[in-house]
């Protein structure tokens, strides 16, 4: 009876064996589908988040870029406007050392015209 009865218990034994096996793969698919929405639920966060800090920082750059620009325009205009300052002060000294040559011009012409008129009334 248990050499007649060992095949069918071999066979159901078969049978379970493949059921839990079958199981056990269901299980594993299952399990990696969901490793697999996890992993790409993370992935994706990450993305989210390297992409708003990228624009945050491309935007604190931008910030920083005005700022520097404005200060090098800052410091163009003030050099121009010390660079107009220094010519305006060089055009008045200019115009003060011609001024005071010909007043010395002027000074000596005068001084040589008395020198001639009082050598014209000696000489009458």
């Amino acid at each position: 009876l248990a050499r007649a009865l060992a095949p069918a218990a071999a066979k159901r034994r078969r049978g379970s064996l493949a059921a839990a096996l079958g199981v056990w793969l269901d299980w594993v698919a299952d399990a990696r589908a969901e490793d697999d929405l996890q992993l790409l639920a993370e992935c994706f966060a990450d993305w989210s988040h390297c992409s708003k800090e990228s624009m945050n920082r491309r935007s604190v750059n931008m910030l920083c870029e005005s700022y520097r620009e404005a200060r090098a325009l800052r410091s163009a205009l003030i050099s121009w406007r010390a660079g107009c300052a220094r010519l305006a002060w060089l055009g008045q000294a200019v115009l003060q050392w011609v001024a005071g040559r010909a007043t010395q011009r002027a000074h000596g012409m005068f001084v040589a015209w008395a020198g001639l008129s009082a050598r014209r009334r000696r000489a009458r």
